[in-house]
């Protein structure tokens, strides 16, 4: 029919050689949300880097692996394992490929400065794999109204004192999108699509990519509940 199927040749191989010596596939875990599509000129230049390339870092899961290295949202990494990282895609890969208990070596753009980390790579979480091989339909879905969206852990919820609350929290709102448009703000909490109830990025966009538009959120908000109507389609 005229598709075609393909698995890149070192994924492949690092999965059998996985599976034959450990009866299983174990991902490399870092604990970051990445800032959706490539870093942009423009964008690098807002952060102070003048030339080169990498990934920006959206924000950083409380206690993870890079968490304990050091690295914070809006850090840039430009290279992982003496190698120079340039696309957002090809650097999940190669994070997932990596061994649990390893350690790599980062360059990362930090206030304004190259700084030189080693990071303990962690395991990846049943939910934390199913997080990341959905992430570019997570990210598409909610990039579509203006959206960054982080899970709901326990140490947020601590931190924000809503101990009994579910959702999905707002990281970011880029300006001038729907979101922006309805007033929403990063660290209200969204905890429904359509009058389904959400726990995570990726309850959001699988309602979300199969809702009929427009898409009906509830938010907590400092000030209180309350519904907005969201139309991704929706032109500034």
């Amino acid at each position: 029919m005229g598709i075609g199927f393909a698995v890149p040749i070192n994924m492949a191989v690092d999965i059998k050689d996985q599976l034959l010596t450990d009866g299983k596939v174990t991902r490399g875990y870092f604990g970051v949300m990445l800032n959706p599509g490539d870093l942009t000129p423009e964008m690098a230049s807002s952060f102070g880097l003048q030339s080169g390339t990498g990934v920006l870092l959206a924000d950083i899961l409380p206690d993870s692996p890079a968490a304990k290295a050091g690295l914070k949202a809006g850090d840039i990494i430009l290279e992982l394992n003496g190698n120079n990282v340039a696309e957002v895609n090809k650097f999940r890969q190669d994070v997932a490929r990596l061994r649990p208990n390893s350690k790599v070596k980062v360059v990362v753009f930090q206030d304004g400065r190259r700084k030189n980390l080693t990071i303990t790579i962690g395991t990846a979480p049943q939910d934390d794999t199913k997080a990341e091989d959905s992430s570019e339909s997570t990210e598409a879905a909610a990039q579509a109204l203006g959206l960054t969206l982080q899970p709901l852990t326990n140490e947020i919820k601590a931190q924000l004192r809503i101990k009994d609350a579910r959702g999905v929290l707002i990281g970011d709102v880029e300006p001038g999108s729907p979101a922006a448009r309805e007033g929403l703000q990063p660290g209200d909490l969204i905890e429904s699509v359509n009058r389904q109830a959400i726990d995570s990025p990726q309850d959001f966009a699988k309602i979300a990519a199969t809702a009929d538009k427009p898409i009906l959120l509830q938010v907590r908000t400092p000030k209180g509940r309350r519904f907005v109507i969201l139309r991704p389609d929706e032109q500034p």
